[in-house]
C-alpha cells in the first residue's frame, strides 16, 4: 500500500532536476481489489504507518535531505493531518490493545522526527491546533488510555 506515492517521494529525492509539463506519462489505474478499494483492517493500518517509516529513511538517506531540509517535516504535517483526521478513529474500532500500543510506538518513532521550530513557524505559526497537538502529545507519551479516548474523539 502507497508503493506509488513512496517511489515517487524517491524519485524525488534523488532527482537532479524536475520539469511540470502538460504531457501525460504516468496513468492511475483504480484496482477495485487493490489495498485502497478494500475495507480497513488491522494490517492496512500498520501499512499507513510502516510507508511512513520508509518515507522517513528514504528522505533522510538521500541528497535531498540536506538540499530541502523542509521536505522531512513536510511529510510529517501531512501524516499527523492524516492521523488526526482520519487514522486515529479507525486504530481504536479495529485495533486490540496489544495492536494499538504497537501501532501508537510506531507513530512515536516517526513524530521524534518532528522540527518543532519548524511546525511553530511555517506550519502552525497561528498556534498548534489542538488535535494534532494534543494527539502528538499523548502518542509520544504513550498514555494508552487517554489516547484511546482522544482517538474516538476525532
Amino acid at each position: 500500500m502507497g508503493e506509488d506515492a513512496l517511489f515517487c517521494c524517491e524519485l524525488y529525492c534523488y532527482a537532479s532536476r524536475l520539469t511540470i509539463t502538460d504531457k501525460v506519462y504516468y496513468n492511475y489505474l483504480m484496482n477495485l481489489g487493490s489495498a485502497n478499494n478494500s475495507r480497513w483492517s488491522s494490517q492496512k493500518l500498520f501499512c499507513t504507518v510502516q510507508w511512513f517509516e520508509k518515507a522517513i529513511q528514504v528522505i533522510t538517506n538521500s541528497p535531498a535531505h540536506t538540499r530541502y531540509p523542509n521536505l522531512l517535516q513536510n511529510i510529517i504535517a501531512e501524516r499527523l493531518r492524516m492521523l488526526t483526521q482520519r487514522l486515529a478513529a479507525m486504530a481504536v474500532a479495529i485495533l486490540d490493545e496489544d495492536e494499538l500500543r504497537r501501532y501508537i510506538e510506531t507513530w512515536d518513532r516517526c513524530l521524534h522526527h518532528i522540527d518543532r521550530e519548524y511546525f511553530d513557524t511555517q506550519v502552525f505559526p497561528n498556534g498548534w491546533p489542538d488535535p494534532p497537538r494534543i494527539l502528538m502529545e499523548v502518542v509520544m507519551a504513550g498514555d494508552l488510555p487517554r489516547l484511546r479516548g482522544l482517538f474516538r474523539k476525532y
